[in-house]
């Protein structure tokens, strides 16, 4: 893989996750826009598979994505910027994973040298929804990713939030 700079490593990162996402058959996507998450929103608007809904409050973006994949029988994408946005899906993802709903939500996260630095959109995101998904991924945990890892993790993550214990599934990822 060429050498690429944080922009071209978040983009890459965002594209790979959502082309394998429309592939596997998600069809919906709701979005909570914000600067953090734009490279995700870059990867969605790059691609004709996935619908997206823009919803500016998390809080309906999380029941909105609830509502599709419990209708649709398949996992929905609710993608969130960072901080505060985040705990604010909190109760959407409990009843999803109460109700055993597939949902697949990716979070946008600081770098981990600005968490904790003060500002609402600092707080320590990392596995905070605990109990309530299925399986936790964080992105700065995986070093040197390439296409084939991002791939497996996609594919692997749709698999867990339909198989036999289905429900939500959260990726976090922080760019820089």
């Amino acid at each position: 893989m060429p050498v690429m700079n944080n922009k071209q490593k978040n983009y890459f990162l965002s594209k790979c996750l959502i082309k394998t996402y429309g592939e596997l058959g998600v069809k919906y996507a709701f979005v909570s826009p914000g600067s953090r998450n734009t490279p995700l929103m870059l990867a969605l608007s790059d691609q004709n598979k996935i619908k997206i809904y823009n919803i500016i409050d998390e809080r309906s973006s999380g029941y909105m994505a609830l509502g599709a994949a419990k209708i649709n029988n398949i996992p929905s994408l609710l993608i969130t910027t960072s901080g505060t946005a985040v705990s604010n899906l909190f109760p959407s993802i409990v009843e999803g994973y109460m109700s055993s709903i597939p949902m697949i939500i990716l979070t946008a996260d600081r770098p981990k040298y600005l968490i904790d630095t003060g500002a609402n959109q600092t707080i320590n995101q990392h596995n905070i929804f605990n109990n309530y998904v299925n399986s936790f991924i964080d992105f700065s945990e995986i070093k040197n990713f390439n296409q084939k890892t991002i791939f497996n993790i996609a594919v692997d993550t749709y698999k867990q939030s339909i198989d036999k214990n289905r429900g939500p599934i959260h990726i976090n990822i922080p760019f820089d």
